[in-house]
């Protein structure tokens, strides 16, 4: 998170529990079962998974992390209780910031130690996210517990007291949560590798990334498409996607790279030519859409994917 952390060097680590290791202000739950799914997801916890809606339960490509909040504490701020899982040689990491894109992260690492058989330990490191550099810094966690079974690394944790407000305009539970991954040689952590950058969220609220239902009754046009203001539909209803064209008459955008959407359903498309321009007012573009969900597919259009509100710096 941006902000100005006080860094503590601790450099000597205690084993408290078999295969465990922890730094002061590390303080371990007496019951070491993990049991992490995805259930309780924006009703009791909130939670942020990749590939979206996963279940950790049984599916080591599943990296999960929840939280929930616990008590709050005036002024100092609330307890929050954090879940995660994912699969790794390394390590595993949930990182809490206020702007991915500077200041710092603190980021609380569960890794397996691959010299110690696969024992679980526990860390927590500073990421400078300008140039990704990881220290040290003095962090309380408690409760905490986990596991490694084959290769995927769980554990659970409670960080009491944080508060992500200074002077900036924001809940006290607010951040930007960021999911990755490293290596680990011995007791020295590898580059940290993101794989899922949230927006601000409130931590506290379990709903805080589930997407609002929509409210507006649509006018229902004959081919069962829904329809608003400005919208209007094709009098031909043939739809025929392909790859041909791309880079000569169209720009195309695909997932896996150069794939062809025609009868190949894992291949997500998306395709782009100019229309007529109209001065002053601007260029017609023409989009092409096609992938696989049981409910929608979207194409964006962004000046900055990864801006987010400047705030001012937090307090821990």
């Amino acid at each position: 998170m941006e902000r100005g952390l006080s860094l503590l060097i601790a450099a000597v680590m205690l084993f408290v529990a078999p295969g465990v290791q922890a730094a002061d202000n590390f303080s371990f739950a007496t019951n070491a079962t993990v049991n992490i799914t995805n259930t309780g997801c924006g009703k009791t916890k909130l939670c942020i998974q990749t590939p979206d809606n996963c279940d950790p339960a049984g599916n080591s490509s599943c990296f999960f992390a929840s939280v929930a909040a616990g008590n709050t504490t005036a002024p100092n701020g609330t307890e929050l209780m954090f879940q995660l899982s994912g699969n790794s040689t390394g390590y595993i990491a949930l990182g809490l910031t206020a702007n991915a894109t500077q200041g710092t992260t603190a980021l609380y690492i569960c890794a397996q130690n691959s010299s110690n058989n696969a024992s679980f330990f526990f860390a927590a490191r500073q990421r400078d996210n300008i140039n990704n550099t990881l220290s040290t810094f003095n962090a309380t966690v408690t409760k905490i517990r986990g596991q490694v079974v084959n290769g995927t690394i769980q554990c659970e944790f409670s960080v009491p007291n944080l508060n992500a407000t200074n002077t900036r305009s924001a809940d006290s539970t607010t951040y930007v949560v960021i999911l990755g991954s490293g290596t680990l040689n011995g007791n020295d952590f590898g580059t940290f590798t993101t794989n899922k950058t949230t927006d601000p969220l409130n931590l506290a609220n379990p709903s805080a990334n589930v997407a609002n239902p929509t409210t507006a009754s649509p006018t229902t046009t004959k081919n069962s498409a829904s329809a608003a203001d400005n919208f209007s539909f094709a009098t031909n209803a043939t739809v025929n996607i392909t790859n041909t064209g791309c880079g000569k008459t169209k720009l195309c955008i695909q997932t896996p790279d150069n794939c062809d959407p025609a009868g190949n359903s894992s291949c997500f498309f998306a395709s782009v030519a100019a229309g007529n321009t109209t001065a002053p007012n601007g260029t017609e573009l023409m989009f092409q859409l096609s992938g696989n969900s049981t409910g929608y597919i979207a194409l964006g259009l962004t000046a900055n994917a990864t801006q987010v509100p400047q705030h001012t710096k937090p307090e821990r």
